[in-house]
Parts: structure tokens; C-alpha cells; sequence
């Protein structure tokens, strides 16, 4: 299987960890490959979703799939805003790994609100606007990896079509091309397939 539901356990016991509203907002900062299924489970679960990636493509993968809104980054503050009239996203998952995602999360959650720190932390050095974090009493929740119950729930989300895993692998190479596969994947593919020719 070039792509399996075992690359969605993850996200799901991600998401087991915090409160969905159904009819409420989330936002997914980050729309790669995990952001794009964070999105679908969030959707599932009953969210109106918000997507937000630097990338144009990206964000129109997320509208296809799970997204009613999508925006750059610099966009989506004034429009999360505008969507909740609780000033934010009652759920924020952060899915893009950097300092600057998470820094953004923070500042879209509402006050009272849960941010899902998911995305790999590995910088070290620099700020984030902790006064947000103070003011607004916000949960920050940190998820890691899932649990044999989840490949049930997986295999059901995708075997039912509810998650979509196909359009989001964006190139296949045959084994022998394992280099060139590391430099798509380090020039932004969204998620890359090695397959035995």
C-alpha cells in the first residue's frame, strides 16, 4: 500500500486529547501533510474549519478537503476574528512545526481556548508572546504518537471515505530515486511515496 491509514493514527490520538465543538471554529496552522489531515479529523468531528499555510496550493488542497476558510498567515488573524465572535478559534492545532506557528496558534485561539502543539519543536532560541498565553488562560497541549486502539478508528475514517489520504501525496518515485525523493520533500512536497518498480 503506497499509503496507509497508519499515517493518520497519529492525528487521531492527537485529537483525542482535546475538546471539539461541533459548529465551532478550528484552525489548522500548517496545511502540509499532517495539517491537511488534522483538518479532515476536525471536520469529521464536527468543526468549521479554518487552514492557514503560506502556500496558495496548500491552502487550496485544504479548501477541497476540509477547509471552509483558508489564509496566509498574516490574513488569518483579522479573519479568525471576524469568524468568532469569541475572538478566535476555539481550537488552534499548530502543525507546522516552528517557532513562528506556534507564536501564530497562540495568537489565534481565543481566550480560554486550546492550542495542540503537534507540529516538531527543535528550535531552541527565540520568543514567543507569553503575555498572550497569561492574558487569554489558554491550554497548550502537547500530543506525540498514537496507540494500537487508533488503527480501528483510522482504518474506518478512510475505508469510509471521512478522510481522504490519496490527494495528499503529491509525488511517487520509484526506490531507485530515494535521493531525488529527499530533496522534493526538503523543497516543500507535501508528501512523497517511494514505491518498488
Amino acid at each position: 500500500m503506497p499509503y496507509n491509514e497508519e499515517d493518520i493514527t497519529n492525528e487521531i490520538a492527537a485529537q483525542e486529547r482535546v475538546r471539539v465543538v461541533p459548529g465551532r471554529l478550528a484552525a489548522v496552522v500548517g496545511l502540509g501533510c499532517t495539517g491537511q489531515l488534522h483538518a479532515q479529523l476536525l471536520a469529521t468531528r464536527g468543526a468549521r474549519v479554518l487552514g492557514i499555510s503560506r502556500s496558495e496550493s496548500k491552502r487550496d488542497l485544504g479548501r477541497r478537503l476540509a477547509c471552509e476558510w483558508t489564509a496566509a498567515p498574516d490574513e488569518a488573524l483579522d479573519l479568525a476574528a471576524g469568524l468568532d465572535a469569541r475572538g478566535g478559534a476555539d481550537l488552534v492545532v499548530e502543525a507546522g512545526g516552528t517557532l513562528a506557528s506556534l507564536e501564530t496558534a497562540i495568537r489565534l485561539v481565543r481566550p480560554g481556548g486550546t492550542v495542540l502543539a503537534y507540529g516538531i519543536q527543535t528550535e531552541t532560541e527565540g520568543g514567543l508572546p507569553y503575555y498572550e498565553l497569561y492574558r487569554k488562560e489558554i491550554r497548550v497541549v502537547g500530543a506525540r504518537s498514537s496507540l494500537p486502539r487508533d488503527m480501528e478508528i483510522a482504518v474506518g475514517l478512510a475505508a469510509g471515505g471521512a478522510v481522504q489520504l490519496e490527494p495528499i501525496v503529491s509525488d511517487r518515485l520509484p526506490l531507485e530515486a530515494v535521493a531525488d525523493a529527499f530533496d522534493r520533500a526538503a523543497a516543500g512536497a507535501l508528501k512523497v511515496v517511494l514505491h518498488h518498480s
